[in-house]
């Protein structure tokens, strides 16, 4: 008699579901990173945007001058692009960077709301991670607040010591 070989069984993985940490680093380099980014190429596009470009005068011995040497008038910032000088006023540079700073104010909101609505973070998303309960529910945004605040706070006190 014969017999017929037994149904193919499929080798079983002991991976770790939860061993995620590579991409939880990713996942908050990206919640860091593209905020700041967009925060800083904004900020540069109104800055420059509103500032008048001059033409770099030449000093006494032939030579450029840079922003330290030229006449700039108070209340007005200064940087050397290629051979021009752009001068902005302070209120639009005040302006330029308030703006990138409200764009990075993206990052704790993110954090803290974001996650708790929809269980994970922009970065999370992206790298396909989320934050549950050990119910398998969704975190609240006051849960996640909470968590958020505790952690850091542990963080800082293990960073003092």
């Amino acid at each position: 008699m014969t017999y017929a070989p037994p149904p193919y069984v499929p080798p079983v993985t002991t991976e770790d579901p939860t061993a995620v940490m590579g991409r939880r680093i990713s996942a908050a380099l990206l919640d860091l990173l593209l905020p700041t980014a967009i925060a800083i190429a904004v900020g540069f596009v109104l800055w420059f945007g509103a500032g008048t470009r001059y033409p770099r005068p030449l000093n006494e011995s032939g030579i450029q001058q840079s922003c330290g040497e030229s006449s700039v008038a108070i209340g007005e910032e200064c940087a050397t692009v290629n051979n021009d000088f752009v001068i902005v006023s302070s209120e639009d540079g005040s302006r330029a960077r308030t703006v990138g700073f409200l764009i990075w104010l993206y990052v704790p909101l993110n954090v803290l709301l974001v996650q708790g609505v929809s269980g994970a973070t922009v970065g999370k998303h992206l790298v396909g991670l989320r934050v549950v309960r050990g119910t398998a529910a969704m975190p609240g945004s006051g849960e996640t607040l909470f968590v958020g605040c505790s952690c850091w706070w542990r963080w800082r006190c293990v960073a003092s010591a």
